[in-house]
């Protein structure tokens, strides 16, 4: 068909129907379940089909069969069934773009943006034609409504979306699709843990192939207040080195609820880009984030278009100053594209909001796909290994605009540790895994960055912010990085992201010293280790010996030991998959010296048979910790003066131990954070939904109207008024002239008029001031007479 295409980001993308899948959506009062029961029924056993993507919030799956039609045409005929079936909605067949893996899923919603009155009447008045309705699209910036087409096909909503995109003053209107979101790990196997991304000293790969994070560290760690945005598949709430870290339980876009932990057993990927972003620093446990400091708002992804617009929209109002983004997929919509560009320029109140994009893990030029992290106003980060080259995997091109440490699966030690999701459901049955490399690796780890120098400059606008990122990146890989003479890479944008010379230019504090390198950049006449900004560093921290008289044997499940070179000891971990280096040495077990993993017995870990030594003497052991004395362990406080707000629980900062110690709301004991309320009577009116206050659950709990997502409104549909239509909660006498007995609707007041335009009068004119028809306003409209 003419009109087989939507408006892509970059201009039409031709669209060719799907053999192979469809789009379904649940009957009022029925379920996905209920779906998925009539898919059996007509289709068979999971043998012969697959969900591709669902909406539980929406009804709404795309379902893919595993033996393709032979054409559109028998497609229809085969799902032809399901629309007989009271269970079911609409069904219609999917669509497919040239080069795409996944189908996409058309819905009945077309997202429409209409700026002003006059476009937004034309839009009405084709939608009253058509029987189609207006709705809302949480999120979207003004201008932006819904239209909902009933008895949709794939043909009909493609067609109507055309319609709609001819009318003067319409931006786009573009079917809300659903997509496969593609999230951009690139697994391996290896578990030789490592955080050379943070600090290289040569343990893994080439010195001083890092961000120099310690080097910034010691100007920040970050701030709570400074937010970073994670949208992916959840984040265990839980996690023993996020749950400081979170300011609220996010927003889940595919239920439509709050709370964004992981709802599926794979949904393990968005546990580990928050640990790459912002995991605790100095709590004696795991590892650090980028920015370990840093507050995290968790946000889970919904699969159709208008949950990644309510997302960005979300975002925006929440004033984060970060968000990333470890996902994607290519030629994203007007529509998508617009929400995030208003995100960009709108958040934190006209600020802006950092938005960072994984530029995607398949050897491929983001520019030639029209990936959505080639979106001029987004930061694509493209991925660097241990050698400070290009991951052999990652994406490349024009509009890469920053690189970072992603790992690799080879050689051993290439790869990087974050935070797993605790338990059976991650990738490994620990809380961390060192499985996780990858663009999605990569761009949390600048975001945390961003988040370093938006504690020092909170002030900053997003595009001061990425100014100086962009402009501090390490020039990498001279010989094969095809730099451009303004500097510029197709592999690694404006460079490698370094930690340290970001925050010291954001800070205005001049250069800071490269622990990592052998200059002396700060100036002050040494370099190094040498030098007092260097001397707690793993590899310049001399210690006694502490492996005297040890001896162990076998293998060790969950200790942490050491592997003592001289007088210097580096941290090495095991667990039960195996043995890696880390740079912490809280506990000393030592089966020799000088023994580096794969000496002959290798040096592992198992049963003590000395004295454990302590893993501190003072806090400059304890690399951004603080020494309990009594214990002789790092630990993140001693005291709730060492906690940036909140109390200190065990050596570990926690938000509270009681209601006495929140500002506002209550102590939930279980999470050691302050919610809102914990049970209905610590709301002063309404009631309490997971630890938020909220005006009502269900309709019963208003005095008048309806419940609304927590909030009690006048009206969810037009038989909630008692006259009138529903309009966003709130019942107005139209929206279209059709909801007018007599006259016609203005829209800017949703009120029923006589007249708009004099066309609107069966005789005489119309008077603008009262809006009703009147014989003549002046002696030119009248034929005979004055």
């Amino acid at each position: 068909m003419a009109h087989d295409y939507y408006l892509g980001a970059w201009g039409p993308v031709e669209l060719s129907p799907a053999t192979d899948a469809f789009s379904l959506a649940a009957a009022p009062g029925t379920s996905l379940d209920d779906l998925r029961r009539a898919l059996y029924q007509v289709l068979g056993g999971l043998g012969e089909w697959e969900e591709v993507t669902a909406s539980p919030r929406r009804g709404v799956m795309t379902v893919r069969l595993r033996v393709a039609a032979p054409d559109a045409d028998a497609l229809a005929e085969r799902i032809a069934p399901l629309a007989r079936l009271r269970s079911v909605e609409w069904v219609m067949g999917a669509a497919r773009i040239a080069g795409e893996r996944h189908p996409i899923g058309l819905t009945e919603l077309i997202v429409v943006r209409a700026d002003g009155t006059a476009p937004r009447i034309a839009v009405e008045r084709l939608a009253a034609e058509i029987d189609a309705a207006i709705v809302a699209v949480p999120g979207a910036r003004p201008g932006v409504v819904g239209v909902t087409v009933a008895r949709p096909s794939r043909a009909r909503v493609l067609e109507i979306a055309h319609r709609l995109r001819q009318l003067p003053g319409v931006a786009y209107a573009e079917p809300s699709f659903m997509r496969k979101n593609t999230l951009r790990r690139f697994p391996n196997d290896s578990l030789l843990p490592s955080q050379w991304q943070a600090h290289n000293w040569g343990q893994n790969g080439t010195a001083d192939a890092d961000m120099d994070l310690p080097e910034a560290w010691g100007v920040t760690g970050g701030s709570r207040a400074v937010v970073v945005g994670i949208l992916d598949d959840g984040v265990d709430l839980s996690h023993p080195d996020l749950a400081a870290r979170l300011v609220s339980t996010g927003w889940d876009f595919e239920e439509g609820s709050a709370g964004a932990d992981p709802k599926y057993a794979e949904d393990a990927h968005g546990t580990s880009v928050a640990g790459m972003a912002a995991a605790t620093g100095g709590n004696g446990i795991g590892v650090a984030g980028a920015c370990p400091l840093c507050g995290i708002l968790p946000m889970r992804f919904g699969p159709e278009d208008a949950d990644t617009i309510a997302a960005f929209g979300y975002a925006r109002d929440q004033n984060i100053p970060v968000l990333s983004n470890s996902w994607g997929y290519a030629n994203p919509t007007a529509a998508v594209a617009d929400a995030i560009a208003d995100t960009v320029a709108n958040g934190r109140g006209g600020l802006g909001t950092l938005v960072l994009f994984a530029a995607g893990n398949d050897d491929e030029d983001i520019d030639q796909i029209g990936d959505i992290s080639a979106l001029p106003v987004v930061v694509a980060v493209s991925a660097t290994t241990h050698e400070d080259t290009l991951a052999s995997y990652s994406n490349f091109g024009d509009s890469v605009s920053l690189s970072a440490p992603g790992g690799d699966d080879e050689p051993a030690g290439a790869n990087m540790w974050s935070c797993d999701r605790s338990g059976a459901a991650g990738y490994t049955d620990a809380d961390y895994t060192g499985t996780f490399n990858g663009t999605s690796a990569a761009t949390p780890l600048v975001a945390g960055v961003a988040g370093l120098v938006f504690t020092v400059r909170p002030e900053a606008t997003a595009a001061q912010v990425r100014q100086w990122l962009e402009s501090t990146a390490d020039v990498i890989d001279v010989a094969g990085g095809a730099w451009a003479v303004n500097g510029r890479s197709p592999k690694y944008g404006w460079g490698r992201v370094n930690a340290r010379r970001a925050v010291a230019a954001a800070a205005g504090l001049g250069e800071l010293e490269d622990c990592g390198a052998a200059g002396d950049e700060d100036g002050n006449g040494v370099s190094g280790c040498d030098d007092p900004a260097c001397a707690a560093l793993p590899e310049c921290a001399p210690v006694a010996d502490p492996c005297a008289g040890i001896t162990y044997e076998g293998c060790c499940t969950g200790k942490q030991v050491v592997w003592c070179a001289g007088d210097a000891v580096l941290g090495y971990s095991c667990g039960d998959d195996g043995c890696g280096w880390v740079s912490s040495s809280s506990a000393y077990d030592c089966g020799g010296v000088g023994e580096a993993p794969g000496a002959d017995p290798p040096l592992s870990c198992g049963t003590l048979a000395g004295p454990l030594a302590p893993g501190c003497s003072t806090d400059e052991d304890c690399f951004g910790g603080l020494c309990d004395g009594t214990s002789g362990a790092c630990v993140a406080c001693l005291s709730a003066a060492d906690c940036d707000g909140g109390v200190c629980d065990a050596g570990t900062c926690v938000e509270c131990l009681a209601t006495e110690d929140c500002a506002s709301g209550v102590c939930d004991s279980a999470t050691k954070t302050c919610v809102g309320c914990l049970a209905d009577d610590d709301c002063e009116g309404g009631v309490c939904d997971a630890g938020t206050c909220v005006e009502c659950l269900a309709t019963e709990d208003c005095a008048s109207g309806v419940c609304d997502a927590g909030t009690c409104v006048e009206c969810l549909a037009t038989e909630d008024c008692a006259s009138g239509v529903c309009d966003g909660g709130t019942c107005v006498e139209c929206l279209v002239s059709g909801d007018c007995t007599d006259g016609v609707c203005d829209g800017a007041t949703k009120t029923c008029v006589g007249c708009l335009a004099n066309g609107d009068c069966a005789d005489g004119v119309c008077d603008s001031a009262t809006k009703t028809c009147v014989g003549c306003l002046g002696d030119t409209d009248c034929a005979d007479g004055v």
